[in-house]
């Protein structure tokens, strides 16, 4: 079922990622990302859920962005500042409090590189009315994303491009919910467990009456 799309909250850019912290999942491109808009100014608030090998050191890089930016803002030691970027960490959480993060949060990012065979957690946060910012690399983005469309792509490792599209996300209300907006509708249309089992029996019916499967040019068992 449709689910409200998320509203900004004070003017803050909500942005999200979930799952393990491993090296090819990119997560410190993220944090590096975030760092630079909120020195520049831009409220922004980043939750990272999971745990892994690299959460010491992206725990270790959160807190060096933290404290660099209250240098140069002249703020000190406060962590409420709104200028210093809220960096939170979550243990891992049932998936029926991911759905929930993901319905709070406006932007889902999927920085990892081309290991990243799918990445079911761009499924979910476009079901869930985020728009979604994903790798070239990554087999969901490569697959579900219309880049500007329902989403955005950017290359996996460029804190550069990462930047600049939370950037506009950040400054153009209109773009971000059409991308929330349209990637939504995708996956009713298509990417539902419905839809995968309908053709799944299809195409399983087909091969036992001898008879030519159907194709299909987008969705589950699309031939790409």
């Amino acid at each position: 079922e449709p689910v409200p799309l998320p509203k900004r909250k004070e003017g803050t850019l909500r942005v999200l990622w979930v799952g393990r912290m491993l090296d090819w999942k990119r997560v410190d491109t993220l944090i590096r990302a975030v760092g630079r808009l909120v020195h520049d100014g831009r409220a922004v608030r980043l939750t990272l859920v999971g745990h892994g090998p690299q959460e010491a050191r992206l725990r270790a890089l959160a807190g060096k962005v933290n404290a660099e930016t209250r240098r140069r803002r002249g703020e000190g030691d406060g962590q409420d500042s709104p200028l210093c970027p809220k960096i939170t960490f979550l243990p891992p959480v049932p998936i029926s409090e991911v759905r929930g993060l993901m319905r709070q949060a406006d932007v889902y990012v999927l920085p990892s590189s081309g290991t990243e065979g799918w990445g079911v957690v761009v499924n979910e946060a476009m079901l869930e009315g985020c728009a979604v910012v994903a790798s070239r690399e990554s087999g969901a983005g490569a697959t579900l994303i219309r880049d500007g469309r329902n989403g955005v792509l950017v290359p996996s490792g460029d804190v550069g491009a990462l930047t600049r599209v939370l950037e506009r996300l950040d400054s153009d209300e209109t773009f971000r919910y059409g991308l929330a907006t349209t990637g939504q509708a995708d996956m009713l249309a298509e990417w539902i467990p419905s839809v995968a089992a309908e053709r799944i029996v299809g195409f399983c019916e087909s091969l036992l009456s001898g008879r030519e499967p159907p194709q299909w040019v987008s969705g589950p068992l699309s031939v790409v």
